[in-house]
Formats: C-alpha cells, structure tokens, sequence
C-alpha cells in the first residue's frame, strides 16, 4: 500500500470497496405455490397456482411470458396466477425478464399436469382345481377307464354320468369283494363345471382288497403352467406329453412357449 500523501489519498482510504461487477449481489428469482396440477376425474388441485418474482438487490418490474398456458393473470407488480382452465400443454414454462442498470436478469420455473391413469382391464376368471377319482372293482388290474366325466367345483364331486362312468368305474367305491383299482385326473376350469375327458384319466393303480392293503397308492398334484402373450385369445396348450415329477416338483416336455 502506498503512502498516505494528501486529502485525496484520506479520502480514498476511507472510501467503501466499489463494486465493479454490476450483477454481484444482485438476482431475479421465481417463486411458485405449487410445481404441480394433479387432475384426478377431470378436477385438478390446486385449481390455481400464485407466482411471485422475488427481487434481490433489484428494483423495478419484470415481464412475464408463459408458454404451455394461454395466459397469466394478472398484468402488473411482482405476482401473477396461473389458473388451471388456462393450462394447454402437461408443461407450463413461466418466464420472468427485468432489465437493470444495461443487464438483463431471467428467471424461469417450471409447472407440470400429471393425471391418474386409467384403470386396468379385468384380467380372466381363475381357475379352479381338483383332482377327480374313479373306482372299480376287478380280479385283475383293469386295462379300461371311465369315459368323459362332468366334475362340478360346487358340489366337489363327478355330477354326470350318475351312476356308471363307463367299463364299470364309479366315482365312488363300489359293493363287492374283488379288489378295489382307482384312476385320477386333474379337473380344471374357470367355471362351475369342467368336463374331464378319459385320456386324462391316469393309470389303474390297486387301492385295497378287502383284508389285505394294495400297492401304494396315487400321488397327485394340479399342475399350472404359464404363457405371456400379447394376444387376447388364449395360446395352444402343449403338443406333446408332458411329464411331471413328484420328487423334484419339476415339470419336463413343454412345447409352443
């Protein structure tokens, strides 16, 4: 620093630092009551949004423009109101512009329109599952089956044929003293009844002979399977058997995805 020579230099000691960035100290904000519309039903809320500029180190008023909406409200001062009936676009940009001293200050805020969606279609009816017993009593194992079944979910039980499932198999255990052979198959549908059709009628396994246990008896399990498809009609279900294990739980010989 140099010497202290006359009444300039004194004055110029005591003097406040200048400031020659004429933008220091000096901002254009823009405060908003909400950043957003939320319509739900066609109403939105809030119904209106205030704006306010906020001057720091600055005088005067700015001028607003909006894009996204047909209008502000309000013509002058520092506050204006952005009504939902004037929204046009799902963003509103607000633009607020004061010029200072040769300098151009800007502040900007964004509004957005967000809507619920729309409800999903209802998906298909489930399914309902059971696994459906047919019985016979033979001297030897029995090479037949029952033919088509009616299985009702309501009543939990094969409802037609009556009485005879045909070759002799009944859903119910049968009078006599001639070993007692069963057959099971898996009914499932999504309405009130399913027909079960003979072929899937498993094997005759012995069930018992009176005053004597059979072989062990059946293992059964509903197995699902599952396709994503982008159509609305149902896929083609497997075109070859299709193998399940009991010990694994796994599933083996699937085929058209």
């Amino acid at each position: 620093m140099s010497a202290i020579v006359n009444a300039r230099d004194v004055l110029l000691q005591g003097a406040p630092v200048r400031n020659t960035n004429p933008r220091a100290g000096k901002s254009l904000q823009l405060n908003v009551s909400s950043l957003q519309f939320k319509v739900a039903a066609g109403v939105a809320a809030p119904a209106a949004i205030a704006i306010e500029a906020v001057l720091n180190g600055l005088t005067g008023a700015p001028t607003f423009a909006v894009t996204g909406a047909s209008k502000l409200i309000g013509s002058a001062g520092l506050t204006r109101t952005l009504s939902y009936a004037d929204v046009t676009d799902d963003a509103v940009q607000i633009t607020a512009e004061l010029n200072s001293d040769g300098q151009t200050y800007k502040a900007t805020q964004t509004i957005i329109r967000v809507k619920d969606g729309n409800d999903g279609q209802p998906g298909a009816a489930g399914l309902s599952n059971a696994t459906v017993y047919a019985f016979k009593r033979s001297a030897v194992a029995p090479t037949d089956g029952p033919g088509d079944v009616v299985y009702s979910f309501t009543a939990g039980a094969i409802v037609s044929p009556v009485g005879d499932l045909g070759n002799g198999w009944f859903k119910e255990i049968p009078a006599g003293n001639s070993p007692v052979y069963v057959r099971a198959a898996s009914a499932s549908g999504s309405g009130a009844t399913v027909t079960v059709g003979a072929g899937r009628f498993s094997g005759a396994v012995q069930l018992f002979k009176d005053g004597a246990d059979g072989v062990n008896g059946l293992n059964s399990v509903t197995v699902s399977i599952y396709q994503r498809s982008d159509s609305a009609t149902p896929p083609a279900l497997p075109s070859q058997q299709v193998t399940y294990t009991f010990a694994t739980a796994a599933v083996s010989g699937l085929d058209r995805g």
